[in-house]
């Protein structure tokens, strides 16, 4: 059995490990939901070097260990977590470069409304470290008169975790533009390069997977060449365009409630077999405004679980469960969860 204060302070006299060393780390303000217990061991590395260190060193002393995302998509149990838990969020950058050869090994092409600002959009790639949050990446890409991520403005959460669970909204996936992916894998880095295998509707390849994102790269478009280096030549028309792009999509999101109160977004997936969205189907079951402690079905949409105030794991957990079960017996449909419960549950 290893000994969880032995192994904090190896951490803590490390030289080849840079980052964060937390002991009983509550979860709970890492996440959008605003539940969860505490992290045993709580590490939280400032570069890939540091991360391979954290796992070799935990795998060495045998700790059972979770990596872990922006936590917009998650529900950690009351109990927490056995062993540790090792955060991406510091591994943080953001980078783009032109490179016309990319639309030559993606089907990504520019958006329509490209055209009324530029004749010819420039191919650009964009790396994105897995533990960027969409806000900044977002920030860039505005910055820059850069496309292709605008589906994606206001989504909480990293890259990498849009990625292994393939966000999809607003009709765009995160695999769309996908170009590559770097894995940490046994002891090594893979370097993935996109194809269709393994993907779908909030599927990926790295759900079935024991690697760990690292990196990505993304084909997207930029409206002038010299924008990339010189962002403030991104005129007053060009600047205004973009922003308007982008904070429609956030303006969507609003109208929906999903900045109410705090909740992990969307808890089932669609099914296009079922005829309607999720979220018609529970209202149409008289779901919505259903309460379990501290939690609640949003009043405004029938797919979203809320946090009143208080909420428990264990409340999400009901809920879940007995939406299930209603929607099983009054429509026929078997609903798959989209969020993912992590750390100790009793089954």
């Amino acid at each position: 059995m290893y000994n969880l204060r032995q192994i904090t302070e190896k951490f803590k006299a490390d030289r080849a490990y840079r980052g964060s060393v937390k002991v009983d780390e509550i979860m709970a303000p890492y996440t959008t939901m605003r539940i969860g217990g505490a992290a045993p061991l709580y590490l939280e590395p400032k570069d890939e070097a540091s991360l391979e260190r954290a796992i070799k060193v935990l795998k060495e002393e045998d700790v059972p260990c979770t990596i872990f995302g922006g936590g917009s998509n998650v529900i950690i149990s009351d109990e927490g977590f056995d062993g540790a838990v090792i955060s991406l969020r510091a591994i943080s950058s953001i980078s783009a470069r032109i490179d016309k050869s990319a639309v030559k090994v993606h089907s990504s092409t520019p958006p329509s409304d490209f055209f009324t600002v530029s004749k010819k959009p420039v191919p650009v790639v964009v790396s994105v470290a897995a533990g960027t949050n969409w806000g900044s990446v977002i920030s860039f890409c505005r910055e820059h008169a850069i496309l292709g991520f605008e589906a994606f403005s206001g989504l909480p959460g990293s890259a990498g975790g849009a990625i292994f669970m393939n966000a999809s909204c607003f009709g765009h996936a995160a695999c769309d533009n996908l170009l590559s992916a770097r894995i940490y894998k046994n002891g090594r880095i893979i370097n993935y390069r996109y194809s269709d295998d393994g993907w779908g509707y909030k599927k990926s390849p790295f759900q079935n997977d024991t690697g760990i994102i690292l990196s990505a790269e993304f084909l997207c478009f930029c409206a002038h060449k010299d924008f990339l280096s010189k962002p403030e030549y991104v005129n007053t028309r060009i600047k205004g365009w973009a922003r308007n792009i982008f904070a429609n999509t956030v303006e969507s999101r609003q109208s929906k409630g999903h900045y109410k109160s705090p909740s992990a977004g969307s808890i089932f997936k669609n099914n296009p077999d079922f005829g309607a969205s999720t979220g018609k189907i529970i209202d149409e079951c008289g779901l919505k405004g259903y309460i379990s402690g501290g939690a609640q079905i949003a009043p405004w949409h029938g797919n979203i679980i809320i946090n009143n105030g208080g909420a428990k794991a264990s409340d999400i957990k009901a809920i879940v469960n007995h939406v299930k079960a209603v929607v099983k017996e009054k429509k026929g449909f078997d609903l798959d969860c989209e969020i993912v419960f992590l750390g100790k549950w009793d089954s």
